[in-house]
């Protein structure tokens, strides 16, 4: 807000709109990071996921 009459202004940043804009950028560089990764866990076969397989 600037103060009437005068030259002096000042300027607020709310911390939410910081923390949104470091989340956004985090979670756009996770999601470039491991796309393919999610991807080929996503074709694994169900069978390949058990911890211990049938023999």
């Amino acid at each position: 807000m600037c103060v009437k009459g005068g030259d002096v202004c000042e300027f607020h940043i709310d911390g939410y709109y910081i923390s949104v804009g470091i989340c956004t950028i985090i979670g756009l560089l996770w999601y470039r990071i491991f796309y393919r990764r999610i991807k080929y866990f996503q074709k694994i076969p169900r069978q390949e996921w058990r911890v211990i397989k049938n023999k």
